[in-house]
């Protein structure tokens, strides 16, 4: 239901989502960050350790329909199963064998958001190049950061995608004369972000703190309450 609601106000908001879509050559960027993780995606033994392998259990539990669905990794109270999520929805594609692939291939897909955020977040700051710059510098990061966004130790890469996308929203909706009513929709969207992003990890209140930090001192050079609503998606995420 959740994720329902969320991809209606996207919809809502395609027109934001439109100034987003990638050019051939932030397209050959996703690639390419998808390419150095293909390893990874064949061979997941080597990259998903005993850490790693919590989500792994947890996208077992959902992909075998297991109810209820666990809203945070077993034992710990902060770190949220979204990438578990999305590992027992790859596995409907791939099959629930190789539970290792499985997360493996959520980690990427929200490492992937992460590279398409930063790149908007970097257009509508510097224009292409930079955007360009920065994107590359997460699709062909450091060795580190390569294998941390696929072994699943952690949801720091969960927290990058969503809050790089947040702050990529927040920069267009900041860049138009949309404001009151008509940007009630984009602030709410902004802080449904924010907060399924806290759900996976309290450190995303970092991006939480810009985002709608922008958001309010916009609003209180406009003497605009409706921004408000950043706050109540916050609270629906």
């Amino acid at each position: 239901l959740a994720a329902a609601i969320l991809l209606a106000l996207l919809w809502r908001n395609r027109s934001d989502l439109r100034k987003w879509w990638p050019d051939p050559v932030s397209l050959a960027a996703l690639g390419a960050a998808l390419l150095i993780r293909l390893p990874a995606i064949i061979e997941p033994a080597g990259f998903v350790g005993s850490d790693g392998s919590l989500q792994a259990m947890v996208a077992h539990r959902i992909f075998s329909l297991e109810r209820p669905a666990p809203v945070f990794i077993e034992g710990s109270g902060y770190q949220g199963t979204l990438k578990a999520h999305l590992g027992a929805l790859a596995g409907v594609a791939v099959g629930g064998g190789d539970l290792g692939r499985l997360v493996v291939i959520g980690s990427t897909l929200v490492w992937l958001l992460g590279v398409a955020g930063t790149m908007a977040l970097g257009r509508r700051l510097g224009g292409t190049l930079p955007g360009l710059v920065a994107g590359l510098f997460l699709a062909l990061s450091p060795r580190f950061a390569t294998i941390f966004s696929v072994n699943n130790v952690g949801e720091y890469p969960d927290v990058i995608g969503l809050g790089a996308l947040a702050l990529a929203w927040t920069a267009t909706l900041g860049a138009t004369e949309r404001r009151g009513f008509a940007a009630r929709w984009a602030c709410f969207g902004i802080g449904a972000l924010i907060g399924v992003a806290m759900w996976q990890q309290p450190i995303a209140a970092s991006f939480g703190l810009a985002a709608i930090g922008l958001l309010g001192a916009r609003a209180l050079a406009q003497r605009d309450p409706w921004f408000l609503a950043a706050f109540v998606g916050l609270a629906f995420g």
